[in-house]
């Protein structure tokens, strides 16, 4: 009897080191699985390919349906970049990124064109929708004008000088001062700034203050004005190696 106790308690014994040593195996597996370190890159041989899908999890590209296409390609080009994409493969990504008139007109870029890549696709779809930007970029600065708050003003105005990396600083000061209205401008005069950023905050703060005295001091009128987001931030996601 006292032998079948002892047998018994060794057999259980075995059964609870059995089992802790099943849950310690998947433990460690599941730790590793959640801190997966990127596969080196291969110094040669055949895998380099492979080594593109592996280092990648999944792909999120803003949508593109053709508005601010400058603004689109400027995102995704360098999202591109910190994944170390090649040209071939951000063309093949970007297409399931498009809608509408913007995927209407990239197929028919695609079939008229040679030799597709992603230096010329960035130039002809900024061409195809923001053809100022091409033609004459300082077009749309110099024919900006404020007409509401100086914020929307601020907003159109660093959409359209973004492209405009050459241009001189001081040179941006003074369309961007012309183009504010009467008020704001007299009284941005007597308040001088060195930066071109300076200059646009001072303009905000002037305009905040003469929406206060216009509604007689009544801060809360501030409050009624509509907020206003940007809700282009839709995406899709493309998994890279994935056949379109």
């Amino acid at each position: 009897m006292r032998e079948t106790i002892v047998k018994s308690a060794e057999q259980l014994n075995e059964v609870q080191a059995s089992v802790r040593e099943i849950r310690a195996r998947q433990e460690e597996e599941n730790n590793e699985a959640s801190h997966t370190i990127l596969p080196s890159r291969p110094q040669g041989g055949h895998n380099g390919g492979r080594y593109k899908v592996d280092r990648w999890r999944m792909l999120e590209i803003p949508v593109f349906d053709g508005e601010d296409a400058y603004g689109w390609t400027t995102r995704v080009e360098r999202y591109f970049d910190l994944k170390g994409m090649s040209r071939e493969e951000k063309l093949q990504a970007v297409m399931v990124a498009m809608e509408g008139k913007a995927l209407t007109w990239y197929q028919w870029w695609e079939f008229s064109t040679h030799q597709p890549t992603w230096a010329n696709f960035r130039a002809a779809v900024i061409r195809r929708f923001q053809p100022t930007m091409v033609d004459n970029p300082f077009e749309l600065l110099l024919s900006l004008k404020q007409t509401g708050f100086v914020e929307e003003y601020r907003e159109k105005f660093e959409l359209y000088a973004g492209p405009l990396k050459s241009a001189e600083p001081t040179y941006l000061k003074g369309i961007f001062l012309n183009g504010l209205k009467e008020l704001i401008k007299v009284e941005l005069k007597l308040h001088p700034t060195e930066s071109l950023t300076d200059l646009m905050d001072c303009a905000q703060r002037v305009d905040e203050k003469n929406q206060l005295i216009t509604k007689g001091g009544n801060s809360t009128s501030m409050m009624s004005r509509p907020m206003r987001t940007y809700n282009n931030n839709r995406t899709v996601t493309w998994e890279p190696g994935a056949k379109q």
